[in-house]
């Protein structure tokens, strides 16, 4: 999968080796880091101004569930 983006050029198969890497956890997301959804401001100033590594993420608060 090195060098191939998901989306319109991508072929079936490589759409399905992709899942199945994702769901057997051959590859993981890089975090560089997370804010609470409380901290939207904040993480967008982040997101724009720093030298990040991976993605930002916000999270949901504790009580809400992400299926």
């Amino acid at each position: 999968m090195i060098g191939s983006t998901p989306g319109a050029r991508a072929t079936i198969k490589e759409f399905e080796d992709l899942l199945t890497a994702i769901s057997q956890k051959k590859i993981l997301p890089m975090v560089d880091r997370t804010f609470p959804l409380s901290q939207a401001a904040e993480a967008q100033k982040y997101f724009k101004e720093s030298g990040k590594l991976g993605k930002v993420l916000l999270l949901p608060p504790q009580h809400m569930r992400v299926n």
